[in-house]
């Protein structure tokens, strides 16, 4: 992966209710390259792979007030995934869906535009 070119983070504010720990967190999109990483080292377990790929894109977080950049490679991203509450993990997942996926305003048009033709 090019670490050269800068990438947005999208950064999602903790409600109190959730952690009063982690106010914030911060995830970005996925290169063609990192999705394959995750799938490959996921085998067939598609749970697993979904785990892994939001993972993935969980970059930073405010921990107690601490800007923390969380990693794959040093451990800080499962340390950080282990000790986060169910609902944290939750909203985390939503974050990634929310900047991964197409919204259903684009998704509806899109497939009304289906066509199709024979030979």
């Amino acid at each position: 992966m090019d670490n050269s070119k800068a990438r947005t983070v999208f950064t999602y504010d903790v409600p109190p209710s959730i952690s009063t720990h982690v106010t914030s967190v911060g995830v970005r999109m996925l290169t063609v390259a990192e999705e394959q990483q995750v799938h490959k080292k996921s085998g067939n377990d598609n749970l697993k792979a979904g785990n892994e790929l939001v993972k993935t894109s969980l970059v930073e977080a405010i921990i107690d007030g601490v800007e923390t950049q969380l990693k794959l490679s040093d451990g800080s991203v499962d340390t950080f995934w282990n000790e986060a509450p169910p609902p944290l993990r939750q909203l985390i997942a939503t974050a990634y869906h929310d900047i991964n996926m197409a919204k259903d305003e684009e998704v509806r048009p899109f497939l009304a535009s289906r066509k199709s033709k024979v030979g």
